[in-house]
């Protein structure tokens, strides 16, 4: 696998995948999903895209602690838009 690099060595296996959509409503800026508790310093997030009226912006998502995640879209769209995301815990 040439030219791809990892954040977390090889040697480090899975431990869980935890998958979820935020819906931010209109008149909101960022919304928060729940989730069961992860060890910050072996979990990474990844934003899995967004949906919307018309062009969406990506917005962003983040691991805010351990047991929450947050979606931003930077201003109020005026509608609903939902965004999906995961969180990859390692051993």
């Amino acid at each position: 696998m040439s030219g791809i690099q990892s954040t977390f060595p090889p040697s480090w296996s899975i431990k869980r995948i935890l998958r979820g959509t935020i819906s931010i409503g209109s008149g909101n800026s960022s919304a928060t999903a729940t989730i069961p508790s992860v060890d910050l310093s072996k979990a990474v997030i990844e934003n899995l895209g967004v949906r919307g009226q018309g062009d969406v912006p990506a917005g962003t998502i983040e691991l805010t602690n351990s047991t929450t995640v947050t979606a931003h879209r930077g201003y109020d769209m005026g509608f609903i838009t939902v965004h999906a995301y995961q969180v990859v815990e390692y051993y």
